[in-house]
């Protein structure tokens, strides 16, 4: 028997794996990426945004069972307030009002797995899709830029990846915030404007506790960034020269230098540790503050018969949700902040035009 050479192998149609990505379309993107950094567009939103144009689809159907998959969420404390207080009134068919409530949230629940299995699958095929098309846009670049290698190295591994989990913040995390927050005042302002203002609140002290840490954040990350990448840059010069330092018995004087450049980068990433974890804490104890005064005001709300039992129960866990959604945002500043850091980071090789004459 012949055996098939390498070539053979690949031309055979029967040996190429099924994909869901094609590379005309990713060949494409990758041009329409670095068309997009050359034009001049410098605010980071806008360029995500450009490069999921041709994804519009996919991310809109994603949105769409995303709602599907996390609607349980939103009618549980319905369907509580409805089981209190239908069983604490005694009433003729309690028992077939309950179950029917019970089984409305059953359906709910059970429909979750389908509709989160077709979110992601949309999502993901949105997401990889750019991933692949920028790392593939910066690899042709590389072919041409006279750069160090090891800053370009940090460029498509480390900024690409952060990218996309920016993407994964924005599309997925974001919405399940600004939708669980939508949902609850909603229901809230249709039954009861005095617990209401309460959840108004939430806003302005979660943007004032933002801009207190906001421009401290950004800083910090850009530091990070930039020490990462110089870094990357001095190992790879460092492998590359290693015959040489042996040669000359340098070893202990590059030891020194590098221990000098890693601790460079823990000092920095010490520092963002410290500040995007004292954010955390401020937003904790502010809003933990404010669902206890909830729980106190709608607690004398019931004592006096404004409310019933079941509505406190509803009141508590949609504040629950609405400090846990202002939270969740607050928290997805650090991420946010890195993946903006590192769009612009990308920029600096797609828009770069330090190119080696060959």
């Amino acid at each position: 028997m012949v055996a098939k050479t390498p070539v053979e192998s690949v031309e055979n149609p029967q040996t190429v794996p099924h994909t869901h990505f094609d590379n005309a379309d990713i060949l494409q993107q990758e041009q329409n990426f670095i068309d997009y950094y050359t034009t001049g567009e410098s605010h980071p939103i806008r360029l995500l945004f450009k490069l999921y144009r041709g994804h519009y689809g996919k991310l809109l159907l994603s949105a769409f069972f995303f709602v599907l998959k996390v609607s349980p969420t939103w009618v549980l404390p319905i369907v509580t307030a409805n089981v209190i207080n239908i069983a604490t009134q005694h009433q003729p068919g309690t028992a077939i009002y309950i179950v029917y409530n019970i089984a409305v949230e059953l359906f709910l629940v059970a429909m979750n797995v389908p509709t989160h299995y077709l979110h992601v699958r949309f999502y993901s095929l949105a997401t990889r899709s750019v991933e692949a098309g920028l790392r593939g846009a910066m690899v042709r670049k590389l072919q041409q830029l006279s750069m160090e290698s090891g800053r370009i190295q940090s460029k498509v591994m480390r900024d690409v990846e952060a990218i996309e989990a920016f993407s994964s913040q924005v599309m997925i995390s974001l919405l399940s915030i600004i939708l669980n927050i939508i949902v609850a005042l909603s229901v809230v302002f249709a039954t009861n404007r005095t617990v209401f203002v309460f959840f108004i609140l939430c806003a302005p002290v979660g943007g004032f506790t933002v801009q207190l840490f906001r421009k401290n954040i950004r800083r910090r990350n850009r530091e990070f960034r930039k020490e990462i990448e110089r870094t990357s840059a001095t190992v790879m010069e460092m492998v590359e020269l290693v015959p040489v330092t042996r040669a000359h018995a340098l070893e202990n004087r590059e030891i020194h230098r590098m221990t000098d450049q890693l601790n460079m980068v823990a000092e920095k990433g010490y520092r963002l540790d410290v500040i995007q974890n004292m954010f955390t804490a401020a937003g904790w104890v502010v809003f933990q503050s404010f669902q206890l005064v909830c729980l106190g005001v709608t607690s004398f709300l019931a004592f006096n018969a404004v409310i019933t039992v079941g509505e406190i129960a509803l009141y508590q866990t949609y504040f629950s949700n609405v400090v846990g959604q202002v939270s969740a945002l607050m928290q997805l500043l650090p991420t946010l902040t890195k993946g903006t850091e590192s769009i612009m980071s990308v920029g600096e090789i797609l828009n770069a035009h330090d190119i080696e004459d060959n």
